[in-house]
């Protein structure tokens, strides 16, 4: 399997349907993503997106782009879902999120070693009520 397949599985198959034996297979014992540095490995991964299904039950990754050379691949992405849960400190508002993202992945002898990922954060508190819109 090449990188850029072995990405979309990651999105595709254990993100969206959190096929967490999968990520056993699919990611380095020492994986890191560099935006949850203290959570490794494929168990770091499973806590991540279990942390995102706790605050949006529903969330779905969408595809947008996905390219890559070598050892590199980029994934932008939009994630969409409803705020069913808290979600640092914001209670619940049943309200749907869109949320645009990149992801990118590093791979080690075909599997996920490090991952680099910035999405609208600003945006997401925004649309939960999170932020104050008037304060600019």
């Amino acid at each position: 399997m090449d990188n850029k397949e072995t990405a979309r599985r990651v999105f595709t198959e254990v993100f969206n349907q959190t096929d967490f034996a999968l990520a056993q297979e699919l990611f380095t014992e020492d994986f890191i993503a560099h935006a949850f540095p203290d959570l490794r490995g494929p168990d770091g991964v499973e806590t991540i997106v279990t942390n995102f299904r706790q605050s949006f039950p529903n969330i779905e990754w969408t595809i947008e782009h996905l390219f890559g050379e070598g050892a590199f691949v980029a994934v932008r992405w939009i994630a969409r879902g409803t705020h069913d849960g808290e979600f640092r400190g914001q209670q619940a508002t049943g309200r749907r999120v869109e949320v645009p993202g990149t992801t990118i992945f590093r791979f080690e002898d075909d599997r996920v070693a490090e991952g680099w990922t910035v999405f609208e954060r600003l945006g997401l508190l925004e649309q939960i009520g999170a932020l104050d819109e008037s304060n600019g």
